[in-house]
């Protein structure tokens, strides 16, 4: 019996050295790339490398808290921000296999007052952004919110209350939408009978094991072993920034490196869920027209590299997460940290040279930059459109007035913005959430504008009297 265990102890041995040889290089590479982001006064990040669902690399670099100049650790705490999507789409999945939903169910059913659009938003449209929902964040901006300004759960539903429109037919488009997975995790508290959060403790963390993984459904709720979040000002220090949110389904899932290891594993080695769920995330979402998207539930997928993958990527304040897999080689790759700055693309990449062929594509240049093409109207020509414009679905007022042959657009809490003339109705700002504006004329009259910020599209503002 000891030679037995002495011989397999070899063997063992003798499979595991190339993995540990192979791992001291790219340790040593990667300490490399995050040299120049974290240290002993730098904020920082966790980082797991998965080969045939067996940790080879697990480490921590940099700080979790600059003021107590605590480490950030492979079980340091930390937002995952979108990368939660894909649990909420796999919690949905668990009640479908129930039979307490199914993916065809109208949105209506389960969460009432809440208008009837044109066409029936479906489940499946909000677990693969084809809904048309107008997108929280984006139109929280153009109603002058800013960052740092909390969003509750219960705001995405009263959003949609207000709309009267959506961005474009459901199941025709893909539009990035957090609004949508909001309402999601709404349906699975209505559906399971118990809050978001208690269902995914009972259904998903507690039987993976995942002790040190939580729902920020409180404001100002704080965790064990919680990284503070950081951005990095113009003279290379660093502030604190918040996210006062309780965002749940489309984020606020605060977990460690150790547990999200957990969780990817089980795609591979089920735990918890079906061989059958784990295919549905990873089917590609077709739309009416019959084309193809590189998007499953709550999964990108084979879009990267032309390599068979999974992945998805999460941004909260400053908090940064990445999960990926990739088949051929059996590879995942998990990423925490709490500073922007960390070049999570550059750490991908390499891991994937060592493990995989991935088809990196040649850096093209920088286009160069072009200014706007110089107005040619007067002041007395863009006086008509000068005026207020309200928007009832955010219950907005925009105030434009003409200064310097320029059209400024302002509000109380966004200040003046200056808007670009691209043609006689057409105009754009170099201000993300106001970034296309289309003037409605009729007769010579101007009636209202639309306004198209890629989340929100189509949002009518209409021109009132003073």
């Amino acid at each position: 019996m000891i030679l037995r265990r002495l011989v397999y102890l070899v063997v063992f041995s003798i499979s595991l050295f190339p993995l540990l040889v192979h791992g001291q290089s790219l340790k040593s590479e990667i300490n490399t790339i995050l040299s120049d982001f974290t240290g002993n006064n730098k904020p920082g990040c966790a980082i797991a490398i998965l080969k045939d669902n067996q940790v080879i690399y697990s480490e921590g670099h940099g700080l979790a808290n600059l003021e107590h100049h605590i480490a950030f650790t492979p079980k340091t705490v930390s937002d995952i921000g979108s990368v939660a999507k894909q649990i909420t789409c796999f919690a949905t999945l668990l009640l479908e296999a129930e039979g307490k939903l199914a993916l065809e169910d109208s949105l209506h059913q389960y969460i009432e007052d809440l208008p009837e659009f044109e066409s029936p938003i479906l489940i499946k449209h909000l677990m693969t952004h084809t809904s048309g929902l107008r997108e929280i964040y984006a139109s929280r901006a153009v109603a002058g919110g800013r960052d740092g300004d909390g969003i509750l759960q219960s705001d995405a539903q009263r959003l949609v209350q207000y709309s009267n429109t959506l961005n474009f037919t459901p199941g025709t488009q893909y539009n990035y939408c957090n609004t949508a997975y909001m309402l999601l995790a709404d349906i699975i508290t209505a559906v399971s009978g118990e809050p978001f959060e208690s269902f995914l403790q009972s259904r998903i963390f507690k039987p993976l094991g995942m002790n040190e993984t939580y729902v920020m459904d409180i404001q100002g709720e704080w965790f064990h072993n919680n990284a503070d979040s950081y951005r990095t000002m113009e003279d290379g220090s660093y502030k604190k920034i918040f996210d006062n949110s309780t965002v749940q389904g489309a984020g606020g899932i605060y977990t460690s490196l150790e547990d999200m290891t957990k969780w990817l594993q089980n795609y591979t080695d089920l735990i918890v869920g079906s061989p059958e769920i784990i295919a549905k995330m990873r089917t590609p979402t077709i739309l009416n027209d019959g084309a193809q998207l590189n998007y499953g539930l709550g999964l990108q997928i084979n879009d990267f590299l032309s390599l068979n993958n999974f992945r998805h990527s999460g941004s909260s304040a400053g908090y940064r997460a990445y999960l990926g897999y990739f088949d051929e080689s059996k590879l995942g790759i998990l990423i925490k940290t709490n500073q922007g700055e960390i070049p999570v693309s550059e750490i991908v990449e390499l891991v994937l040279k060592e493990f995989a062929d991935p088809v990196i594509p040649e850096q093209a240049g920088s286009p160069e930059n072009s200014d706007p093409a110089p107005s040619s109207m007067t002041d007395a020509d863009l006086s008509k459109f000068e005026g207020q414009y309200y928007c009832p679905e955010l219950e907005m007022t925009y105030h434009i007035k003409v200064e310097d042959v320029h059209l400024v657009i302002s509000s109380l809490r966004n200040g003046d913005i200056r808007l670009n003339r691209n043609g006689q109705t057409d105009f754009s700002s170099d201000t993300w959430y106001l970034k296309n504006i289309q003037f409605i004329v009729d007769s010579g009259q101007v009636k209202g504008f639309r306004l198209d910020n890629g989340r929100v599209m189509n949002m009518l503002f209409t021109k009132v009297d003073y």
